[in-house]
């Protein structure tokens, strides 16, 4: 009886463990995207407008510093995947060892 509810114990703290630490994650992510747009509006405001509305730099590097936070986020996204299923498989080999 005890060793059941010693099981029974270790996967739903096996399981909470890993919804938190799926939200962090997630949380993480969550800031560093809003701190990378923020920066980056920033960004635009400041530098590739003048007084008239008008681009003030190419629209090359505009279009190059575009290219660089869509591989930002392609980057976070794919962290996110990766580490997501590394502790699936962490969570389901527990359960199944307990």
């Amino acid at each position: 009886m005890n060793l059941e509810c010693n099981a029974f114990s270790s996967k739903a703290f096996t399981f909470s463990l890993f919804h938190e630490t799926q939200n962090f994650l997630q949380l993480v992510i969550d800031i560093n995207f809003s701190a990378l747009h923020t920066h980056f509006m920033s960004f635009c405001n400041l530098h590739l407008q003048n007084g008239l509305g008008q681009y003030s730099i190419s629209p090359q590097l505009y279009i190059y510093i575009v290219y660089i936070y869509i591989i930002y986020i392609h980057c976070i996204h794919t962290l996110h995947i990766h580490i997501y299923t590394h502790i699936h498989y962490i969570y389901i080999h527990i359960q199944l060892s307990v």
